[in-house]
């Protein structure tokens, strides 16, 4: 069994504060340069702060968001809200679904496929939100946000499943 981790989440996280927290750190050495010490000393803290929370927001999302796949089987970990009418309802849950590749009717990405997503995430309603679904035999469908996993893993992920489900387009059924 493959785990696909949510480093994606975990870069994305460092990089939206590390840029902020390098300005802060040169605009503190700056200050510190010309003798401004508390302004030098404050910007620097700052940017430690900035950067730890930037670091805790990755982090949580890494460790409540995984894909472990291989011997026909995915288990998709995330945490999500239902929507209801395209809008969130209810409370963050902790979501864990493991099926058989077999049970498989249809998989995509949720938008171009449905015309809405299947789950609310925490990045849904940004420009970064692409979900992919998985619409099992039962009519039960599971969502993932992808902007949260690596290409590269992305792409070994869809490989696997291309290879054991032999298709990689939706079934017209479900539009």
């Amino acid at each position: 069994m493959k785990t696909l981790h949510a480093n994606g989440a975990l870069i994305l996280c460092l990089a939206f504060t590390g840029v902020p927290a390098v300005i802060l750190i040169l605009l503190g050495i700056n200050a510190l340069w010309e003798g401004r010490m508390d302004e030098g000393i404050c910007s620097i803290i700052g940017a430690i702060l900035f950067m730890l929370l930037g670091a805790f927001a990755g982090l949580r999302i890494y460790l409540t968001h995984w894909i472990r796949y291989g011997d026909g089987k995915v288990t998709i970990r995330r945490v999500s809200k239902e929507r209801v009418n395209g809008r969130p309802v209810g409370k963050w849950e902790n979501r864990e679904d493991t099926f058989l590749l077999e049970e498989i009717d249809s998989y995509g990405l949720s938008w171009q496929v449905l015309g809405q997503y299947v789950e609310y995430h925490r990045s849904s309603g940004k420009s970064l939100t692409t979900e992919r679904f998985f619409q099992l035999k039962d009519g039960k469908r599971i969502g993932y946000e992808t902007v949260y996993y690596t290409r590269k893993g992305e792409e070994a992920f869809l490989r696997y499943l291309y290879e054991g489900t032999g298709d990689n387009i939706v079934n017209k059924e479900v539009m």
